[in-house]
């Protein structure tokens, strides 16, 4: 039973300190924070509004890494974002949000967001497609338990020899886990 207005949640471990993410890192991250929505296409043919928060939290990565680290393919190495800073005077006394570029960059911005959340839905989509027995088994799960711990996830969708993969996929430098899934 769904409490609040979130149907269901995808959080991330927390990262201690850690501020330096690759990109490789910051991708699968989006595809794991689509994969809810992705999974309701996978699994029911069709979406619901539930996956609302996932959905913002994928698109605001999305940005930062275009316009705040310069992650961007077609946007280049660029900062367009400066830590909420506005270079104009009149709108930081007025309170007024502006940016700091053109409508093209704009635009252009706008684009490789896109891009970039299209091409983790995409991800999300094949490895669900590939794993629907497991899918339907975490499905089957969360409807039972509505909250399970990393350690039941990967129990669930593929056992020992899934979890020491996973495991090694999300370890930092230090052999410590960086990233976990829980809905």
């Amino acid at each position: 039973v769904p409490r609040g207005r979130s149907l269901g949640v995808t959080q991330f471990l927390p990262q201690d300190d850690r501020r330096n993410y690759p990109r490789s890192y910051l991708i699968e991250r989006l595809a794991v924070a689509l994969g809810g929505r992705t999974g309701e296409e996978v699994a029911l043919g069709e979406i619901t509004s539930g996956a609302e928060n996932d959905l913002k939290e994928a698109t605001k990565l999305a940005r930062r890494m275009v316009t705040e680290w310069g992650m961007g393919e077609k946007t280049g190495v660029v900062a367009y974002e400066l830590d909420g800073e506005n270079p104009f005077l009149h709108q930081q006394l007025v309170g007024e949000p502006g940016r700091i570029y053109s409508e093209a960059t704009a635009e252009r911005v706008d684009a490789e967001v896109e891009r970039l959340l299209d091409h983790a839905h995409q991800q999300a989509r094949t490895v669900l497609s590939e794993h629907r027995a497991a899918l339907e088994r975490l499905a089957q799960a969360l409807l039972q338990e509505e909250v399970l711990e990393r350690e039941q996830v990967l129990s669930i969708i593929g056992g020992d020899q899934v979890a020491r993969k996973s495991a090694r996929g999300i370890e930092g430098a230090d052999g410590k886990p960086t990233a976990g899934v829980e809905h």
